[in-house]
Formats: structure tokens, sequence, C-alpha cells
């Protein structure tokens, strides 16, 4: 009775693993660029890849979120300088 666990751990002080920043950004439509083309999240496939659609030539494409967990950086940075 001592104890209270209400926020316990406030959200805004927990970090987020990469997967979850991954999903985050997916979730939100953020833009992906690679390889000089820009990717627009939209929608999952499973519970492991995502769809993209490529801006330019509106293609569908597959990327597994372990690929995009090493793209993070490089898609955290774009959606910054915004």
């Amino acid at each position: 009775r001592l104890c209270s666990w209400d926020n316990l751990f406030p959200e805004h002080e927990l970090s987020r693993s990469l997967y979850e920043r991954v999903l985050i950004r997916a979730i939100s439509g953020q833009t992906l660029r690679l390889n000089g083309h820009s990717y627009t999240p939209v929608r999952m496939q499973g519970w492991s890849k995502v769809v993209f659609r490529r801006d330019g030539s509106r293609t569908l494409h597959t990327f597994p979120i372990d690929y995009l967990v090493g793209r993070l950086a490089e898609w955290e940075s774009a959606s910054s300088s915004f």
C-alpha cells in the first residue's frame, strides 16, 4: 500500500527501441529516401514488413523491419530537416 504504481515510468522518460522508432515513422507516414527515391509507407505486411509506395513511379516495395532499422538514422535525419 505504500507504493504507488501510477506513472512509475513516465513515457517521456523512456527511450524507444529501434524497432519502435521504425514503426512510429512507418505508421505516421513519414517519407523515407533510398537511393535517390522517396518512399511513402502505406501499410504493414504481417508483423515484420512495411509496404512503401515509391513516389515517382507509384510502384509498391516491401522492406523488412530489420532492414529499416539499419536505415533509421537516415530516416530520422531526413524528417528533422523539414
